[in-house]
């Protein structure tokens, strides 16, 4: 939409702040802000900017935090509907179209058939998808390991939350052990979050 003499609407709106900062800054004298005023206003601008951006990058953190959460929480649901139909939890690292696979969820779960009908669109980490390490993906770990004919009776999902300040985890027990110290990929953080009941 076009303002006064051609201009955009949003060139028109400029235009009048900046007449605005203009009369604001020249008082009833005619004698601006000095060089230093403009400055420190300037400086003062800036560290606001950088505060907010701050928190606004922790806010953003937390929020894909609590989807982790939330997630995980869909695969179990999925999972349990699993059980109650074939008697057993899906088998670990197995894939209908790839049996050389990972443990990662939405590379080996989420590609067995019999699991997608009770989850068809398989979540990604919100962060880094597809990274392809296990600390930068939903994993997935039972007793039965890529053996379709086999099902679990436990098992135990795994997230890597931005907040690496707390873990429900237990570095002396498997798989735990591995998650925190042999299978992770520099530069993701560490898995601090699982559920499930599997341990051994």
């Amino acid at each position: 939409m076009r303002g006064q003499k051609g201009f955009t609407q949003h060139q028109f709106k400029l235009m009048q702040v900046i007449k605005r900062v203009k009369v604001v800054a020249t008082d009833k004298t005619g004698a601006g802000f000095t060089l230093i005023e403009l400055l420190v206003v300037i400086s003062v601008i800036g560290l606001l900017a950088s505060v907010i951006m701050v928190s606004l990058n922790s806010a953003r953190a937390k929020a894909r935090d609590s989807r982790r959460k939330a997630e995980l929480t869909q695969i179990t649901r999925a999972l349990e509907l699993y059980y109650d139909t074939y008697g057993g939890y899906p088998t670990s690292a197995w894939s209908n179209a790839n049996a050389s696979v990972s443990y990662a969820v939405f590379s080996s779960l989420c590609n067995q058939t019999n699991f997608t009908q009770f989850m068809p669109d398989c979540p990604n980490d919100p962060k880094y998808p597809n990274v392809n390490c296990y600390n930068a993906e939903y994993v997935y770990i039972s007793e039965s390991f890529r053996n379709p004919g086999t099902l679990g009776k436990e098992y135990v999902l795994y997230a890597t939350l931005e907040d690496q300040s707390t873990t429900n985890l237990n570095s002396s027990q498997w798989p735990d052990n591995n998650m925190i110290s042999v299978w992770p990929c520099a530069g993701y953080g560490t898995p601090n979050y699982r559920i499930g009941d599997l341990a051994i």
